[in-house]
């Protein structure tokens, strides 16, 4: 989402919370180092973000399809473009804007039972290999 520059929230990029200030309430917070010449900032609220990009380089060798933001474009039962291929997690397209850690695991917990249904149905015909694999570079 973008910000309106009338909005009254500035971003504050490339750096961490080390400390939140105020006894019945957040009033500041102090900064990991300084912003406009002040580690502490007085405010009344904070957002959080952690930035990750995708790591595209094994989406990219085995052929998946990604979408122009680089996420693997998934179905409802996480298969790929790759027969016998599924995906979960903040890699795909299947969560949006709500990249969180409750939302990759359910993904996964659908693409998981999607993989052993197509392995079940396909036992004779192909041997199959399951493989973890990190596919996100946190900022």
């Amino acid at each position: 989402a973008q910000l309106d520059a009338s909005s009254n929230v500035e971003p504050i990029f490339n750096t961490q919370i080390v400390e939140l200030l105020g006894d019945d309430g957040l009033t500041g917070v102090v900064l990991s180092q300084e912003h406009n010449g002040s580690s502490k900032l007085t405010l009344d609220g904070v957002f959080i973000e952690i930035g990750a990009d995708p790591r595209v380089d094994l989406p990219n060798q085995l052929g998946l399809d990604l979408n122009d933001v680089n996420e693997v474009i998934v179905d409802k039962a996480g298969a790929t473009n790759i027969e016998g291929v599924f995906a979960a997690g903040d890699l795909t397209d299947a969560s949006g804007d709500l990249k969180q850690t409750i939302t990759a695991s359910a993904q996964g917990a659908i693409a998981a039972t999607s993989a052993y249904a197509y392995a079940s149905e396909h036992a004779n015909s192909c041997e199959t290999q399951a493989m973890g694999y990190s596919l996100v570079e946190v900022d």
